[in-house]
């Protein structure tokens, strides 16, 4: 560790301040070197959380070991959790437990990694706040199952606060037409910038329409594509055609900025 790092641990967690050097952080530290068979990711893991010192590992980190394990994580999955999520280990096992239960209840396969991301999606707030997320959807006229289902599909759209689930559903619904169910098929869309992408797509989308230059377009093309992709397969393709659309894109692009 380097000094400011040392000193960013220590400002940040003072609490490691009284841990016994022989009786607790070196033995913490060669625990998370002998999971990880790894000095550099044991240090990784510490610098991420440097409060891993001040807890009991066989009061959390073994117990939530174990309780991912018994539901049917991957150790490599469990590892990586770890390494990158530390805090996740550093949690109530009785709590993790249910939030386990729960995601395995929705179907979400256990060896995979998105089961991973739906665990963290859940952790990362209180039921009381994760129901609140299922009303603002149900506002939206999704069914429970609907729900439970873009969860499913894509767990981080849980995480989006309500103000700007409302906002990006409000846009695609109400002033692009889109229906409500469909985009229950594209969950990750919540998840985007409303002014950095959702704005300047639709609006040069809806010119291109209005053009005849196309048809339709798939949400999942139209905002969920990198702007590397979205500017080869539209922008380029039709800068001939229609030069001014990429001035009218380009302009809502900087009035998005402006926003930040």
């Amino acid at each position: 560790f380097s000094r400011p790092e040392l000193t960013n641990i220590l400002t940040s967690y003072p609490a490691v301040l009284i841990c016994s050097l022989k009786k607790q952080i070196i033995p913490s530290f060669n625990l998370l070197r002998n999971l990880f068979q790894s000095d550099d990711k044991a240090i990784k893991t510490i610098k991420r959380y440097g409060a891993i010192f001040v807890y009991d590992f066989e009061s959390y980190l073994y117990p939530n070991m174990n309780v991912l394990r018994g539901i049917g994580v991957p150790e490599s999955n469990i590892l990586m959790l770890l390494n990158r999520h530390p805090r996740t280990f550093l949690y109530s096992p009785v709590r993790l437990k249910e939030i386990v239960e729960e995601v395995k209840g929705m179907g979400i396969d256990s060896s995979t990694k998105k089961f991973l991301i739906a665990v963290l999606a859940l952790r990362s707030m209180s039921k009381s706040t994760l129901e609140k997320k299922f009303d603002v959807y149900r506002r939206w006229g999704w069914s429970d199952q609907e729900i439970n289902e873009a969860f499913g599909r894509y767990p981080l759209c849980m995480t989006v606060s309500e103000e700007k689930t409302m906002a990006i559903m409000d846009f695609l619904v109400n002033k692009m037409g889109y229906s409500s169910t469909l985009i229950a098929k594209e969950p990750c869309l919540v998840t985007r910038s409303l002014e950095k992408r959702i704005i300047p797509r639709a609006v040069f989308a809806r010119e291109l329409i209005s053009q005849g230059l196309v048809n339709e377009f798939k949400l999942s093309t139209l905002f969920d594509t990198s702007e590397k992709v979205f500017i080869r397969m539209y922008i380029d393709r039709f800068v001939n055609k229609a030069p001014e659309l990429l001035k009218l894109y380009k302009e809502k692009l900087k009035i998005s900025e402006k926003k930040k």
